[in-house]
């Protein structure tokens, strides 16, 4: 299973060969991010909001980090984690 950062960095490398590249992103998730380093990366993407599960024992310290860097967050109910059914 590849990590929060190379799987974030993976998705944005896709699509930044698509015609939306410059423009402004919004990230989802089927799962809670571990740890803040993976809001830095979004920020490094121009992600400018993000919808994820609740969940995991950082998630205070997650939701603090996305407002630090001004991006938007909607949780969703942790029953939903692993919405995407892969």
């Amino acid at each position: 299973q590849p990590s929060s950062i190379g799987a974030i960095e993976s998705c944005i490398n896709k699509l930044q060969k698509s015609i939306h590249a410059k423009k402004p992103k919004v990230f989802s998730a089927n799962a809670f991010l571990p740890f803040t380093d993976s809001v830095d990366t979004l920020v490094k993407f121009n992600v400018v909001a993000a919808i994820l599960p609740r969940g995991g024992i950082n998630e205070n310290k997650i939701v603090k980090k996305f407002f630090e860097k001004g991006i938007k967050l909607v949780l969703i109910p942790k029953e939903f984690r692993g919405f995407s059914n892969h």
